[in-house]
């Protein structure tokens, strides 16, 4: 089991609003891609083919930096991060 910490909440009474609990708490292995962690939270489902529900999480240093529907998803986002630190 592992926690890290959940980049997009925000303490109450903050002006900017933020989503979901202070801490991930996740209870499987993460994917390794490109320096990056990605934990399948839940995985992709498909309707008529295509993908409509999941949640892969993004993380670097002991932080969740993103989240996208399919690995695939997750895998882009980490790819954009280091074309843009390049």
């Amino acid at each position: 089991m592992r926690s890290v910490r959940n980049s997009f909440w925000r303490p109450p009474g903050h002006d900017e609003h933020g989503s979901g609990p202070e801490f991930y708490t996740y209870h499987s292995e993460p994917t390794q891609y490109r320096g990056y962690e990605i934990f399948c939270v839940v995985q992709t489902k498909l309707r008529n083919g295509r993908p409509w529900a999941g949640q892969y999480d993004v993380v670097k240093d002991n932080v969740c930096i993103h989240q996208r529907v399919t690995l695939d998803g997750a895998k882009k986002a980490v790819d954009e991060m280091l074309e843009k630190e390049a």
